[in-house]
């Protein structure tokens, strides 16, 4: 019989660490569970005010994603290092190379999403409660802004493509395995329009996993990307307005070449990147 230090059992053990669609789809339930314990807890002791839902829930939904990847990671025997970066390449020859293409390509991208943010809000019209959500955003406070901006990207990033994204392609083809993350992360925003916009990013993002083994860059994708649109909301532009309506159209026609030149930029990395994220 192998014994406790099997190479057998050390694969099998790691294959179990990163799970399938059922399990996947489980995690993310224990996620929704986890975040509303912590959001209970956060307005039963009163640590915020109760007038603060957005802070409240902003900080609920970080360390909801906190607490379950530590758990997740503790639990089987993974390093943040085997999950950040499973690349051979260098970490930061990674980032840098990647960080520049992702800095041309976010105007293009940030406005195309708040294109179909237009057309799903003229489709489906927001309610009284979600307005005041977005508008309660822009009020939201530093904390808020840096949960939003530069901790969720992280914890997210290593959740949804350095554990599910990975377990998925150790079971399906590139491309469903791929679509199955984005839908797994725009549901796990629990309404339309981030359902939406957020499996359309989530495309990106898992794309970048894919070609560079590595959650890196897409953190650092996230994290702009929601810099952008923390601007956008503090401006008056957010999530409750037109964004088609507020850009000038000149605008749209400055942003089209940095996107064609980073895209393909990205495309040139991608092939360049050593083959295969299944290990």
């Amino acid at each position: 019989m192998p014994g406790p230090e099997d190479p057998r059992e050390r694969a099998a053990d790691r294959e179990a660490a990163f799970p399938g669609l059922g399990k996947s789809l489980w995690l993310v339930l224990a996620l929704w569970m986890c975040e509303l314990l912590v959001y209970a807890t956060i307005r039963s002791m009163g640590l915020i005010d109760s007038g603060a839902g957005m802070q409240a829930g902003v900080l609920a939904t970080v360390l909801g994603n906190g607490i379950l990847l530590a758990t997740w990671l503790s639990r089987k025997g993974l390093s943040y290092r085997e999950v950040i970066h499973p690349a051979p390449a260098s970490a930061a020859a990674t980032l840098v190379l990647v960080g520049i293409p992702l800095l041309l390509i976010l105007p293009g991208v940030f406005l195309a999403a708040g294109l179909v943010q237009d057309v799903l809000v003229d489709l489906v019209p927001m309610s009284e409660r979600q307005l005041k959500m977005f508008s309660e955003l822009a009020n939201s406070g530093p904390a808020s802004i840096a949960g939003v901006v530069l901790i969720a990207p992280v914890v997210e990033e290593l959740f949804y493509r350095g554990i599910i994204l990975r377990g998925l392609l150790r079971r399906y083809s590139r491309r469903n395995a791929l679509l199955l993350s984005a839908l797994i992360f725009g549901a796990a925003h629990m309404n339309l329009y981030q359902f939406v916009g957020g499996g359309l990013v989530g495309l990106l993002l898992g794309w970048l996993y894919i070609h560079f083994r590595s959650t890196l860059p897409g953190m650092f994708f996230h994290a702009i990307y929601n810099g952008a649109f923390m601007l956008a909301v503090l401006a008056g532009q957010g999530e409750d307005s037109r964004l088609a309506d507020a850009v000038p159209g000149y605008v749209w026609f400055l942003v089209l070449p940095p996107l064609v030149l980073g895209a393909w930029g990205l495309s040139r990395l991608a092939r360049a990147a050593p083959a295969g994220t299944r290990a």
